[in-house]
């Protein structure tokens, strides 16, 4: 008789619950270093305090030290200008120092600590917007890993608008911004209405203050969008959308509250409408992919236009309008391109994160894939709250001695030497020079000098600015724009047509050069 054989299944043992993550105490998190901190730390040592250029790189723009002069000129009157103290070209025209709160911010530090205090008050406003951005890659809940990735790919592509110069509160505030109004979306909130006066701050620190009634305009659009799509989501988008309109022009309304009122803004339509700006102006020109920078911004964008098929499929309309607007941006002006990088990393950071879940499903336990999406998922859970060493690492840039702290701007950029050995007549005479060495002339004369032309393009016109460029191309009314101005001193590139002119007129005598510049004074009648 055969005997039946019988098949013992494994026992198995009973389900565990899952451990909860207690969260951390307060003592605890403010002694424990945070991936917050680590960041911080990282982007200011990769962007400041490694290469030759360290700090000094902040200050390769001749506005930056124009900045700092209008905060003391408005710090030794007590009011904001009306008209323009600078130049001789225009004397006393009407003109609006509508960024007159990062300029008195930025000529307090210089006071108090000179440059170093400016450069560490713009190294740390740069590294906490970019730690906003990795935080916000995380809170709508994107991959550690790629959202770390994607951040240090924002910093390098950004950082070609690394300057001390009041833009760096835009590039903070519209991260906030964007925070507060995403979430809103998913959960509404009054705290959405810290916008307004996050508004009133913005529009006396820079002029873009523009861009969140733009952003808003981009999420009501959207919002109406998916509402027609989706019947049944129909009321609530179109509550949401009117929402957000009220919110939009409650902040155009703050924004009112200026020394300037609604002369600021429509000085900023005034320059939006310039075309000869971007004909003229590098920086208003479409980018030119030959950097490093531009070469990241380039991967950044072709991600973000990759991304829009899936954002549109899943009916995410908002986001889809925020990245075709902002690359649009980009690509007409280079000015453009961190917005970009800031606004479309966070949305990227979700989409490819999706990707990389359904790709990472299907390989084994055991692949370096698994591995890298388990350590990227605990990099997601991990302690993201700023400790007491942030702190600490902050206090130590401020009393580090071996460090090389920027006392001029940069000597790359500008002639520094030359100008020191020159400084009592260039101050008190009429002197030709570019734009960015013009503003440099009055950061260093400061108040005495007085300029043809600075980095105010839009102040001085197309016609100045025009006259700029012909000088310095040799053109053929050269010799009538010299004595237009009555010039008494021409600082010049060494290439400059101009220097190969000057050269061959009698009137005008080389008396000065170094690699930075030539410097031609005209002989006195």
């Amino acid at each position: 008789m055969d005997t039946a054989t019988t098949q013992v299944l494994p026992t198995l043992a009973p389900p565990q619950p899952i451990p909860v993550s207690r969260r951390p105490g307060l003592v605890s998190r403010l002694f424990t270093p945070s991936i917050s901190d680590c960041l911080l730390v990282i982007v200011i040592a990769m962007s400041f305090l490694s290469g030759d250029k360290g700090w000094k790189r902040l200050f390769l723009d001749g506005d930056s030290g124009f900045h700092i002069r209008i905060g003391e000129l408005i710090l030794q009157t007590g009011q904001v200008p009306t008209t323009d103290p600078f130049s001789f070209s225009l004397p006393g025209k009407d003109w609006f120092a509508f960024e007159w709160g990062a300029e008195v911010l930025q000529a307090s530090l210089n006071q108090a600590w000179g440059l170093k205090g400016v450069a560490i008050m713009t190294g740390l406003i740069l590294a906490f917007t970019f730690v906003l951005v990795f935080l916000f890659c995380l809170w709508r809940g994107a991959n550690g890993g790629i959202s770390l990735l994607l951040t240090f790919l924002t910093v390098n592509a950004a950082s070609i608008h690394f300057h001390a110069r009041p833009h760096i509160f835009t590039l903070l505030l519209l991260v906030i911004a964007a925070w507060l109004l995403e979430q809103d979306r998913r959960k509404p909130s009054r705290y959405v209405w810290l916008l307004i006066p996050i508004t009133v701050l913005w529009a006396n620190l820079h002029g873009a203050f523009p861009i969140l009634f733009v952003f808003i305009g981009l999420l009501v659009v959207g919002l109406l969008a998916e509402g027609w799509l989706d019947p049944k989501l129909r009321p609530e988008k179109y509550r949401h959308a009117f929402r957000f309109g009220l919110l939009g022009f409650a902040c155009l309304a703050a924004s009112l509250i200026n020394p300037y009122g609604y002369h600021v803004h429509q000085h900023i339509l005034e320059t939006m409408r310039a075309k000869w700006l971007i004909a003229i102006v590098d920086e208003f020109k479409s980018p030119s992919f030959r950097s490093e920078q531009l070469m990241v911004f380039m991967i950044l964008l072709f991600l973000g236009l990759a991304s829009l098929g899936r954002l549109v499929a899943r009916r995410k309309l908002c986001e889809a309008a925020i990245i075709l607007f902002f690359a649009w941006a980009s690509l007409t002006s280079v000015r453009h391109v961190p917005l970009f990088v800031l606004m479309a990393s966070p949305i990227m950071a979700v989409e490819l994160t999706a990707l990389w879940a359904s790709f990472a499903a299907t390989r084994p336990h055991t692949s370096v894939f698994r591995i890298l999406d388990d350590l990227s998922n605990k990099l997601s859970a991990g302690n993201r709250h700023p400790s007491l060493w942030a702190l600490v690492f902050v206090f130590y840039l401020c009393i580090a001695s071996a460090m090389v702290w920027p006392k001029d701007l940069s000597d790359e950029t500008f002639p520094t030497a030359l100008v020191t050995r020159h400084q009592s007549p260039l101050a008190s005479a009429r002197v030709f020079t570019t734009d960015q060495w013009g503003g440099y002339l009055i950061y260093r004369n400061f108040p005495t000098q007085k300029v043809f032309i600075d980095g105010r393009h839009n102040y001085y016109g197309e016609k100045i600015v025009t006259e700029m460029v012909q000088l310095l191309g040799g053109a053929v009314e050269t010799q009538k724009l010299l004595d237009k101005y009555q010039f008494e001193f021409v600082m010049v590139p060494p290439e400059a047509a101009l220097a190969t002119i000057l050269r061959m007129l009698p009137a005008w005598t080389l008396i000065d050069q170094d690699k930075q510049a030539l410097l031609f004074q005209r002989a006195r009648s």
